[in-house]
């Protein structure tokens, strides 16, 4: 039962990325020039790590607002 409905997920998903463009940059990377360079441009900038750093300043970002949201809606702290 639980292979049928993994199975029906499986197929939604494809259906609906069906539906989505394909990646504009995906004829850049495969490009003959780009291709050439690109893994030396991956040796020195971590991309991994930019991500993941902004992921975690967008989390913070995301905390603060929600917590200054509250504290206006029970009237703890001003409009400014």
């Amino acid at each position: 039962m639980m292979q049928t409905i993994v199975s029906w997920i499986t197929n939604a998903l494809g259906w609906v990325f069906g539906f989505l463009p394909d990646s504009p940059f995906q004829s850049l990377i495969t490009a003959q020039p780009v291709a050439e360079y690109l893994g030396y441009v991956a040796y020195f900038v971590d991309v991994s790590f930019i991500v993941n750093a902004f992921d975690i300043w967008l989390g913070v970002i995301a905390v603060y607002y929600i917590y200054m949201a509250v504290l206006r809606w029970v009237k703890a702290i001003g409009n400014s």
